[in-house]
Order: structure tokens, then sequence, then C-alpha cells
């Protein structure tokens, strides 16, 4: 089996049906999108596990920004001595 690769930048539908969980997303290009149908059971079972990662990743993409924010001062500080 082939793995395909999509970054999902926005979720467009989801909605129920007996035991699962229908996800319909887009990426950044509209041929970027993907649709998947999640056993209910399972997608309950990792909500912990993704919630903890998902703040994970937050958090070090605010850490990345405060960082670049930091050196872009301090060459802003330096070329202006």
């Amino acid at each position: 089996m082939e793995n395909k690769e999509v970054f999902i930048t926005n979720t467009i539908q989801l909605w129920t049906s007996a035991d699962v969980v229908h996800i319909e997303a887009v990426g950044y290009s509209p041929n970027e999108s993907i649709y998947i149908e999640w056993d209910a059971n399972a997608l309950v079972r990792d909500l912990p596990s993704l919630y903890t990662l998902c703040k994970q990743a937050i958090e070090q993409g605010e850490d990345s920004l405060k960082e670049k924010l930091k050196d872009f001062v301090n060459e802003i500080k330096n070329d202006l001595e």
C-alpha cells in the first residue's frame, strides 16, 4: 500500500454514521484534499494523545517564532550600532 502525504490546512466537513467519523479536509491546493473514514472508538482512544500533541506542536511553533523575532531584533540593533 502506498502512503499519501497531505498537509491539512482546513477541515471542510465532519459527519458520522454507525461507528464511523467521516472527515473531509483540504491542504494548500485543491488537489491536496482527502476524505477519511475513521473508526469512532479508535478516534476516541486517540483523543488524549492528539490533544497533547497539538498543544506541544503549537508551543513549538510559538517558541520558534519568538526565537526568529529575537534574532530579527538583534540584527536590527547590530545594524543601528
